[in-house]
């Protein structure tokens, strides 16, 4: 535990301050960022064409935010050249 530079009160120990965290979205929201299809994530997943996803538990999947990212960014960076 510790204050803050005003004095205030942080719940967070000091150590975990640097941690980054990663967000994992599920497939809906990497349907709704990418435009592309259940069936065309699976297909270029296999291919080795999009980031791979993670089992998160027995019946849920989810991508790296990061990789989902620089995926479209790549694709961003295709089509403009």
């Amino acid at each position: 535990l510790r204050f803050g530079a005003r004095g205030a009160y942080s719940p967070v120990p000091h150590r975990l301050d640097r941690v980054r965290t990663r967000e994992l979205p599920r497939l809906p929201t990497v349907r709704e960022r990418t435009g592309l299809s259940l069936s065309t994530i699976w297909r270029l997943e296999r291919c080795g064409d999009f980031p791979e996803h993670r089992r998160i538990s027995a019946n849920v999947v989810a991508w790296v935010e990061e990789e989902v990212t620089c995926w479209i960014h790549s694709k961003v960076g295709e089509v403009a050249v």
